[in-house]
């Protein structure tokens, strides 16, 4: 899930960091967290670290490893499956860049991700109750405190 050359090794470890330290926090605050100002901020470091993500001038596409499905793919996956969510609740725009779109596509066809992959109107259902403010969960709960969902 990691290997191939040191090169893309590394772009792996940072992206699978990135998503882990950045992406799911910043999902879960623009989620959870009921003063637009504080939606607003999350929403930009999720846009920042999505194109930190898929800015890099050498892509080896469509996945972030390359021609297979990887482990930083297998963690970003989840979150940027379900951006559609943000968009509902929040009205955030998922990032236009050519290199997402392409990468999304190629991770929704990918047949391990295809089997789990639930409705839109059922994960919308799913989310509400944390988009309300509702929701008891440790990572509710956690960024409700200002903590970080990824210290849960």
């Amino acid at each position: 899930l990691t290997g191939g050359a040191p090169g893309k090794r590394a772009r792996c470890r940072a992206a699978a960091a990135i998503t882990r330290g950045r992406v799911a926090p910043a999902f879960y605050r623009a989620l959870v967290r009921q003063q637009e100002e504080e939606q607003r901020e999350a929403m930009l470091e999720l846009d920042a670290a999505l194109e930190e993500i898929f800015g890099a001038d050498d892509w080896p596409g469509p996945f972030l490893h390359g021609q297979a499905l990887g482990y930083a793919d297998i963690m970003l996956a989840p979150f940027a499956l379900r951006l559609f969510v943000l968009e509902h609740f929040r009205g955030y725009a998922p990032p236009r860049r050519e290199r997402f779109a392409g990468w999304l596509a190629a991770v929704r066809a990918a047949p391990s991700v295809a089997a789990t992959v639930q409705p839109e109107e059922y994960i919308k259902g799913i989310y509400a109750p944390y988009a309300d403010g509702t929701f008891r969960s440790k990572v509710a709960d956690a960024v409700r405190a200002g903590k970080s969902a990824d210290t849960v």
